[in-house]
């Protein structure tokens, strides 16, 4: 049965050990009463931030496989450019409607919430929400940081 699906067990592997250190991230009960800086040491070993980095490195690879495995070699330069925009097309038809889902969620409680400490307020709210949904909230958190985002402060 595992032959059947041919799938490489060295990307899988990759994928788990990144998922490992995205939870091990953003996990802050590693900090505990017995140990309050477990999570700070393990982070100074274990690097968990480089998760995301191991995941875009999959993704690229897996998007790269794809177009080029599907793409003929004899294919025109208007034909390689429309096949690849349908890609993405297709990607994002696909990932967009879940992302506005959880992204208006947390707008949704951010207007629900009274802590504005956490949350901030409504006008930054929005503008959160609105940079979230065109895929620039990173460069808008560089500018504008929230207590939302991931803080990272391990050990070098």
């Amino acid at each position: 049965m595992a032959g059947k699906y041919n799938k490489n067990i060295e990307i899988q592997l990759m994928r788990i050990i990144s998922i490992a250190l995205v939870v091990m991230a953003h996990q802050a009960s590693l900090r505990t009463n017995i140990h309050p800086h477990f999570g700070e040491s393990l982070g100074a070993v274990l690097r968990p931030w480089l998760g995301v980095d191991i995941f875009f490195v999959i993704s690229g690879y897996f998007m790269g496989y794809m177009v080029l495995g599907k793409s003929k070699p004899n294919m025109e330069l208007a034909e390689k450019v429309s096949f690849s925009l349908d890609f993405f097309r297709k990607r994002f038809l696909r990932l967009f409607p879940a992302a506005f889902f959880w992204i208006t969620v947390t707008l949704t409680a951010g207007l629900i919430s009274s802590d504005r400490g956490l949350w901030g307020d409504q006008t930054s709210l929005f503008y959160k929400w609105l940079t979230s949904i065109f895929y620039i909230r990173n460069f808008e958190n560089a500018v504008s940081p929230s207590p939302l985002a991931l803080q990272l402060h391990f050990v070098s």
